[in-house]
């Protein structure tokens, strides 16, 4: 069991392990706030974590671009 958890974590970088976690959380919270369990709408947070994605794609873009 502790092979596989090890092997995982040194085939992946810190970020990629980060990026998994917030993706896991943002999950949780929008099934937690379809079912009412948080004072959110699932599509406020589903049209927030979306905006944020295209928002970084695109300054990433234009960051790429400029250096």
């Amino acid at each position: 069991m502790f092979k596989i958890v090890d092997n995982f974590l040194n085939r992946t970088t810190m970020y990629r392990l980060v990026l998994y976690y917030v993706a896991m959380l943002w999950i949780v919270a929008v099934i937690f706030s379809f079912f009412g369990l948080l004072p959110y709408e699932p599509a406020g947070l589903v049209f927030s974590g979306l905006f944020l994605i295209a928002v970084c794609l695109a300054v990433n873009k234009i960051f790429a671009y400029v250096f």
